[in-house]
């Protein structure tokens, strides 16, 4: 018995060896084509910073890049906050997706079901209603945006104003258009279903249980807790997007609690997740639709689900590799016009070392 122990416990440490060096050898690879591709991406001049975050299995590998204030020298780290903007709304599909499989909500429910009010405006030609569905999928035809005077204010007021001057004509609401609004419509919602604020089913269902713990809506709290001043393509200071309504965009992360969140979502353990990605407008080969993730194939026909996010001065990018057990978080502090493609050329470098 005690040469079987001794023998098992030399397998078991020879194991975690290799698999210590197997690690170091990723690093090593992942350091050289991290550096390169963030160098190309900070050679240009309007870029401030950059944060990258991977996470492969078990390994988890951050890079940081530029500095958090212009002219500060302060480089970002695992927990600097940025504004994740649209990615946001996996966030708040994920909290529906909670709240259908606790029997609160249907996805072929009319979603006035779940708002207090009348809404007789929320309903297409024939008395068809909108449907949660077609929020989800952004095919309701609901705008992309509510006025600018409504976000001058962002008060609930104005908010059931500008719902109930949306107008809905069509017979098959199957049409792909992309809506701030609807999403900021599934957070009311939400908010109705279980009499809880937005920041509270955020932490109650995903922040909370993931360890996300420096995750926030709340600008007060992400300012103190290291959030990155924001900029636009001429390096001016950007102004914040407000906290009220948050549901569309106005989540605040870090790289350390995102590798966390893409982890939860890779492994797919959870009834929820899995009902995000499911497919509810188009064709994987061809590009498809969950619950905002978008979802494909590559051109070497590599699965993945992706979804990106901006806000007046941040730019992020966030894109999983599920049949490789492979995720990627891109975190900036400055938005242009270029920067979508530019994070995206990123991934694709990293996406090619892992391949090779």
């Amino acid at each position: 018995m005690k040469s079987l122990f001794v023998v098992t416990c030399l397998l078991l440490a020879a194991n975690l060896c290799a698999q210590n060096n197997q690690s170091q050898l990723k690093r090593r690879s992942l350091d050289s084509v991290a550096q390169a591709a963030a160098g190309v991406y900070m050679r240009d001049s309007s870029k401030v910073a950059l944060s990258i975050g991977i996470v492969h299995g078990r390994d988890r590998f951050t890079y940081h890049f530029g500095e958090t204030i212009i002219g500060s020298g302060l480089k970002p780290n695992d927990h600097t906050l940025y504004e994740i903007g649209s990615i946001t709304k996996t966030f708040t599909g994920l909290m529906v997706a909670y709240a259908i499989e606790n029997e609160k909500m249907n996805l072929n429910a009319d979603i006035r079901k779940y708002m207090p009010g009348s809404f007789p405006n929320l309903q297409y030609r024939g008395e068809l209603p909108v449907k949660l569905g077609y929020l989800i999928s952004h095919t309701a035809q609901f705008p992309n945006s509510f006025s600018d005077e409504w976000y001058k204010t962002r008060s609930q007021q104005k908010f059931l104003e500008e719902l109930s001057a949306i107008k809905l004509d069509s017979l098959q609401p199957l049409k792909y258009g992309y809506s701030n609004a609807g999403y900021q419509t599934l957070g009311y919602m939400l908010q109705h279903v279980y009499g809880m604020r937005y920041e509270d089913i955020l932490k109650k269902y995903i922040t909370g249980p993931l360890g996300m713990k420096q995750t926030t809506t709340s600008l007060a709290e992400a300012k103190k807790m290291q959030l990155a001043t924001g900029y636009n393509a001429n390096r001016q200071t950007a102004l914040y997007e407000a906290d009220s309504f948050p549901a569309g965009g106005s989540i605040k992360s870090s790289v350390a609690d995102m590798l966390n969140y893409l982890r939860y979502q890779l492994d797919e353990k959870d009834k929820a997740v899995k009902l995000t990605h499911r497919i509810f407008r188009g064709d994987v080969d061809k590009g498809a639709n969950g619950f905002q993730w978008s979802i494909g194939k590559t051109y070497n026909w590599d699965y993945y689900l992706y979804t990106d996010g901006g806000t007046k001065g941040f730019r992020t990018f966030c894109m999983m590799y599920p049949e490789y057990d492979l995720g990627f978080i891109l975190l900036t502090n400055e938005t242009d016009a270029n920067a979508g493609r530019q994070l995206y050329a990123i991934v694709q470098a990293l996406l090619n070392n892992f391949r090779n």
